[in-house]
């Protein structure tokens, strides 16, 4: 499970690589383009791990766009237990 992966220094050079500026000079749009960045990043590598775990058998899953929008981005902030860190 992850918890508290995202640092602000993440979020930092993220904001460098994606937006070209320093996190504080960003727009509300562009922290949640980072911030969105961020927890897809770590939850691809979960994701990853749940893979290489069930690679011979039979599975079915799905991962949509949806999980970063909205609320949704803030509910799964709270599961990987990051809110604080990212406020």
């Amino acid at each position: 499970m992850l918890k508290n992966t995202i640092t602000y220094d993440k979020l930092k050079s993220l904001a460098l690589t994606a937006c070209g500026r320093p996190y504080g000079e960003l727009t509300t749009k562009e922290k949640y383009i980072v911030v969105s960045k961020a927890v897809m990043g770590e939850t691809a590598r979960e994701w990853q791990d749940t893979q290489d775990r069930f690679r011979e058998k039979k599975k079915a899953y799905y991962f949509s766009a949806e999980y970063l929008m909205g609320r949704a981005l803030g509910n799964n902030l709270m599961n990987i237990e990051c809110t604080d860190e990212v406020k």
